[in-house]
């Protein structure tokens, strides 16, 4: 597995392709998570690579990245989401004692 790119070209090209162009080791569960996965794979790719400016600059572009994806799982969990008391005051009123 190699952890640094010199380039977007080569970190695009491991995005787009199954685990990272060695298609003749990937199993079917590899190519399973790249179709599941392929949005997420090439929006992250699009950060800078860590050669650049000592690495400060894919260090805080991650951050962002990260930020924004938390974000977005915090929106939609907060859609379904019943809080502790409201599914208390539902279930238990009106409030009957026997």
């Amino acid at each position: 597995m190699q952890v640094h790119n010199a380039s977007w070209k080569n970190q695009i090209f491991d995005a787009l392709t199954v685990n990272g162009g060695d298609v003749e080791g990937a199993t079917g569960f590899d190519y399973f998570m790249h179709v599941l996965l392929f949005g997420w794979k090439v929006l992250f790719s699009m950060i800078p690579p860590p050669g650049m400016l000592g690495g400060w600059l894919c260090f805080f572009c991650s951050l962002g990245a990260i930020g924004v994806l938390t974000a977005i799982v915090g929106v939609s969990g907060q859609a379904g989401r019943v809080d502790f008391w409201e599914a208390q005051l539902i279930t238990n009123f009106p409030f009957k004692y026997v």
